[in-house]
């Protein structure tokens, strides 16, 4: 039976030049049984975990500063705010689990990796400035780039568990 859901299954794996059988066998840690290692999976999970994170501080601040969901109402309220605030942190994700995967093949790119999310805090640290000025006040900085931060490192923190990231950074600093 044709369903879209069976039409993406056979579709995106040839869009993403990848046999539609692949998948990256890891083994389990726990009992030596092999496991299926799904980078998109894997980001996406990191991103809604760091979306979590973020919103739910945000949302703490603003509670603590009397003022419940002003920065959602700032942003176009909460129907507008989380599902944009959630996709994007679904592409922060996945692009980090892709660039570490990548890094794998290419220990060079774990570079990119750090660069890119140092750039990435450099520009919320602009945008808090601009916000603090539009209209979350001083305020700005606990709300927006803490939360990024605190994102930043959760994100690190939990692909570290699952990645040897210092395995990766020693093997690049080898090759060059």
């Amino acid at each position: 039976m044709f369903s879209i859901n069976s039409l993406a299954h056979a579709v995106a794996p040839r869009m993403s030049g990848r046999p539609a059988n692949h998948s990256t066998r890891r083994t389990s840690a726990a009992d030596g049984t092999p496991s299926v290692h799904d980078g998109f999976r894997e980001g996406a999970a990191l991103g809604l975990t760091v979306a979590t994170f973020t919103w739910l501080w945000i949302a703490l601040v603003d509670v603590i500063a009397g003022q419940p969901f002003y920065t959602f109402d700032l942003f176009g309220g909460m129907a507008v705010f989380t599902p944009i605030h959630c996709l994007l942190n679904v592409v922060y994700g996945v692009a980090i689990v892709s660039a570490v995967h990548g890094a794998a093949r290419t220990p060079s790119l774990i570079y990119a990796v750090g660069f890119g999310l140092l750039f990435l805090e450099i520009v919320f640290a602009f945008a808090t400035v601009a916000l603090a000025s539009f209209g979350l006040g001083e305020l700005a900085w606990i709300r927006i780039f803490s939360a990024s931060v605190g994102g930043a490192a959760i994100a690190l923190l939990l692909v570290g568990r699952r990645h040897r990231l210092g395995a990766l950074l020693h093997v690049a600093d080898e090759e060059h």
